[in-house]
């Protein structure tokens, strides 16, 4: 409705978010009452006269839309950010889930070498060799599964840093 009262000249690739933001109280963005075509019975619309009261009321109602409009805005922006935050913090658990896991397994690992190559000790011929060449396989994967746990340190660390720079809820 509020097209038919602007000037055509104003509202040429306008959205509706432009028009809502449209200064409608200065008068030289409205149409010559002669201008409008609105439809059938509106013209009675045209009779009505603009007062300042009307006008200040007109120009408060915008603001106070304009207001609501960026208050949802910022709501929006709130939540993503939140969601965001969220995702983040969940992840961060999952990282250090992993890291106990890992550091448990290369615990478990290293300890049982340790067993392996202590038995071994007490052993002579085929079997030493034998109880060496596992205690060495777990040493490797040991040593694998270390490098995995420092991988996740640091993505660990990188998240982290991540979140405590991310602005809150």
């Amino acid at each position: 409705m509020l097209r038919h009262f602007v000037k055509r000249e104003l509202l040429h690739d306008i959205s509706l978010l432009q028009l809502v933001k449209l200064d409608v109280s200065d008068k030289k963005n409205w149409v010559h009452p002669t201008e409008v075509k609105i439809g059938l019975g509106a013209e009675s619309v045209l009779k009505v006269p603009l007062s300042k009261e009307m006008l200040a009321s007109a120009a408060s109602a915008r603001s106070r839309y304009r207001m609501h409009l960026e208050e949802e805005k910022r709501k929006k922006m709130s939540d993503v950010q939140g969601q965001k935050r969220k995702a983040a913090e969940e992840e961060i658990e999952e990282l250090k889930k992993s890291k106990a896991t890992l550091k448990a397994v290369t615990n478990s690992l290293s300890q049982d070498a340790d067993q392996l190559a202590e038995k071994a000790e007490g052993k002579a011929g085929t079997l030493m060799a034998q109880l060496i060449t596992k205690s060495n396989t777990l040493r490797k994967r040991h040593r694998e599964k270390m490098v995995e746990l420092k991988k996740v340190e640091a993505e660990l660390e990188k998240r982290a840093t991540e979140l405590r720079y991310m602005p809150p809820e």
